[in-house]
């Protein structure tokens, strides 16, 4: 389900992928869909790629993405969270279902991402 695709991170789970790159010197780009690919032809980022390389590690289902000071962690079923060079958790989805171990959750069984079909091939 977490594989290395063209120096990303890519996780599939049912409809739901995912890819982390690096972007910038400090930067991690996530993008996410419920399409069969995500859409390489549209490039809707506001700075360029500049080439950077990721430091990647696999360890199961648990996978980190490296990328000067910025780390994002893929963890407990699909889970994302970021943390800065201090290893400080600076960004981190909220899940509250009871289907990802070792999460808070609550009785309204919502997940950490949710798309909202806008028409077409367009999701929110």
């Amino acid at each position: 389900m977490v594989r290395i695709e063209r120096d990303g991170l890519v996780r599939e789970y049912e409809a739901e992928k995912i890819r982390i790159e690096a972007w910038g010197a400090n930067g991690l780009r996530l993008r996410a869909t419920t399409l069969a690919e995500i859409d390489e032809t549209r490039d809707w980022a506001l700075l360029p790629r500049n080439g950077e390389k990721a430091k990647i590690t696999i360890d199961g289902e648990n996978a980190v993405i490296s990328n000067g000071d910025i780390t994002a962690k893929i963890g407990n079923g699909g889970r994302i969270s970021f943390s800065n060079r201090k290893g400080e958790t600076i960004l981190e989805e909220r899940w509250r279902n009871r289907d990802v171990a070792g999460t808070t959750y609550n009785a309204t069984n919502v997940p950490g991402r949710e798309f909202r079909p806008m028409g077409g091939n367009r999701f929110k």
